[in-house]
């Protein structure tokens, strides 16, 4: 946990939730499944923040808010490589809308997973950060 004191924190207004920026490395791949289809929505994405109840990434492709999405984070800060499944619950397109900003709740964490985000958006040392953020 001692890598965590270098952690910036965004305090949401709304929820009162914590959400941490984290380091470079910690990355997310998504895809998005349909009935009969499968689409690639990025490989080794960087995170732009997460907290326990979900994360906001910058991804490319065909999405609509509301759509599931399965995320395969690689998150070195907690030690760990999970599966995790989500809901597309907010975009904001940038780039010339080539990309987009994008609030990914979780669904479906392991519970391994869900205690180290915990850990980590709860932690007295961890520095707060107010900033840009949905």
């Amino acid at each position: 946990m001692s890598r965590s004191h270098r952690l910036k924190v965004f305090r949401s207004f709304q929820k009162r939730k914590r959400r941490v920026v984290l380091p470079k490395g910690n990355q997310v791949s998504i895809r998005k499944k349909g009935f009969f289809t499968e689409k690639n929505l990025g490989k080794n994405l960087p995170i732009l923040n997460i907290s326990e109840g979900g994360m906001q990434v910058l991804l490319r492709g065909e999405v609509n808010v509301g759509d599931k999405v399965h995320l395969y984070l690689d998150l070195k800060e907690l030690d760990t490589t999970s599966p995790v499944v989500g809901k597309i619950k907010w975009l904001k397109p940038v780039l010339r809308g080539i990309y987009y900003r994008a609030g990914i709740e979780f669904t479906k964490v392991p519970e391994e997973v869900r205690q180290k985000l915990k850990e980590i958006t709860e932690d007295p040392l961890v520095i707060e950060y107010e900033g840009e953020g949905e």
